[in-house]
Formats: C-alpha cells, structure tokens, sequence
C-alpha cells in the first residue's frame, strides 16, 4: 500500500510537473508568436511610412519640375514678347526716318523747282524789260520822223506789250497749276505711303 501510494504521488507530480512545463511552453510560444506578430507589423508600418514619403518625394519632384517648366514657358513667352515689342520700335523708327528722308527730300525738290521758277520768272522779267526798252527806244526814233508812222509803231508796240503780258500770265497760270498739281501729288503719296 505504501509503494502504491508513492507510486501514485510520484506520478501526480509528474504529471503536475509536465502540465507546468506544458504551460510554460504554450506561454513561450504564445509569447514568440505576439513578438512576431508585433515585428511583423512594425515592418508594415515601417514599408507603408517609406511608401507614402517616396510618394510625397515623386509629388514633390513632379510639382517643381511642373513650376520650373511654367517658369521657363513665361519667361520665353517674356522673351518673346520683348523682342516683338523692340523689332516693332525698330520698324516703326526705320518708317519715321524713311519717311522724315522722303519728306526732306519732296521739300528740296520742291525748294528746287521753286528756286527754278522764279529764275525762269526773272529771266522772263528781263527779257520783256528789255523787248519794252527796244520797242520804246524803237518807237521814239520812228515818231521824230512822221506822226502817223509814229502812231502805227505805238500802237504795235502796245499790242506786243499786250501779247507778252498775255504770255507771261499764261506761264504764271501754268507753273501755279504746276506747282500745286506736284505738291498735291506729292502729299496724296506721302499719306498712301505712310498708311
């Protein structure tokens, strides 16, 4: 009876002993298996965090490579425009001083057909002055010898004075008519010309 009885309380604490270890190993495992299941989700956080910067870094980039390119397309849209802006003054002041040359140039032909005409105008002058003496000088020398050829040469010299006053008023009209037709002329291709 005695051997049986320790028998059976040998194996009791047997059995005691195995169930402890039995429930140390479970608690080490259940243990092992929470550190894994821990690491395991920090590694997941961890990736989701590199993630998510590496994302924020590419939309990052992508933004300053988008505001650089804006930047560079105003400042060649600026550029542009600039050299529009200056080629246009340049035109604009190489037709002012093409126009201020053709202008200059209309005035000295003008001032030059002016000049031309009153030395024709002066000549004319002198060369009448000058028929009017001979005829005067003729007609005075005829009248000494009879009063009716001095009548006869009075009266031609007066219808020659008549005729060439008639020329010169002609030649007057003419060079007026002339003188405003080309300056007419002149003005009409100078505004079709600026415009």
């Amino acid at each position: 009876m005695v051997v049986i009885i320790i028998t059976n309380n040998c194996i009791t604490i047997i059995t005691f002993i195995t169930f402890i270890i039995i429930i140390i190993i479970i608690i080490i495992i259940i243990i092992i298996i929470i550190i894994i299941i821990i690491i395991i989700i920090i590694i997941i956080i961890i990736i989701i965090i590199i993630i998510i910067i590496i994302i924020i870094i590419i939309i990052i980039i992508i933004i300053i490579i988008i505001i650089i390119i804006i930047i560079i397309i105003i400042i060649i849209i600026i550029v542009i425009i600039i050299i529009i802006i200056i080629i246009i003054i340049i035109i604009i002041i190489i037709i002012i001083i093409i126009i201020i040359i053709i202008i200059i140039i209309i005035i000295i032909i003008i001032i030059i057909i002016i000049i031309i005409i009153i030395i024709i105008i002066i000549i004319i002058i002198i060369i009448i002055i000058i028929i009017i003496i001979i005829i005067s000088s003729s007609s005075s020398s005829s009248s000494s010898s009879s009063s009716s050829s001095g009548s006869i040469s009075i009266s031609s010299s007066s219808i020659i004075i008549i005729i060439i006053i008639i020329i010169i008023i002609i030649i007057l009209l003419l060079i007026i008519i002339i003188i405003t037709t080309t300056t007419n002329t002149i003005i009409i291709f100078i505004a079709t010309w600026s415009l």
